[in-house]
């Protein structure tokens, strides 16, 4: 497979991942809103975001009264989301340098297997909730948010950046033939 082929490939690659990356991620904060409670302002995002059980509680109770099919579907979703924004962010990081490519790639992949373990344990603490399991749910969804939110922001700018010194090259070249 030659170099045109082979770039080919992987912006289609890249190109199915984002596809999948935004339908599950807008499917999810469809049915989310669905979730919203005064215990819950957010939804889902807030139970993986609150510290201690009591405080969710009845955000819980509710959902699993009223609106369960939407819970499960919810959190049953989770997990290939997880897996789609973890295989568009690694797609997208190999964009990078050769410096900067091993630390996106481990961060994006840490950040999802950290959401991974967080959606599992989701599914045990709506299914026997304790706070231990809360405080876990907390601590992965804490890791998860702390690794991938500066990853993002890394990531953009390192687009921008290498974006920008590669007009300059162009600009430079066409400088450099018209002496």
């Amino acid at each position: 497979m030659d170099d045109a082929d082979s770039s080919g490939y992987r912006l289609s690659t890249r190109l199915i991942w984002i596809v999948a990356t935004l339908a599950l991620g807008l499917t999810l904060f469809l049915l989310n809103r669905s979730l919203y409670h005064p215990a819950a302002p957010w939804g889902l995002l807030s139970l993986e975001l609150t510290r201690h059980l009591a405080d969710i509680q009845p955000a819980l109770s509710h959902w699993l009264t009223h609106a369960p099919d939407t819970l499960w579907t919810l959190m049953y979703l989770q997990i290939p989301f997880a897996i789609a924004w973890t295989a568009c962010l690694v797609a997208l990081g190999h964009s990078q340098s050769a410096r900067r490519r091993d630390l996106f790639l481990a961060g994006f992949a840490l950040a999802g297997f950290c959401d991974l373990i967080k959606g599992i344990a989701l599914f045990v603490l709506v299914l026997a909730p304790s706070e231990d399991v809360m405080r876990a749910v907390y601590y992965f969804a804490t890791l998860k948010w702390g690794i991938l939110l500066p990853g993002l922001a890394w990531l953009a700018l390192a687009s921008l950046w290498q974006r920008r010194n590669l007009s300059a090259g162009f600009r430079g070249t066409a400088n450099d033939q018209s002496s």
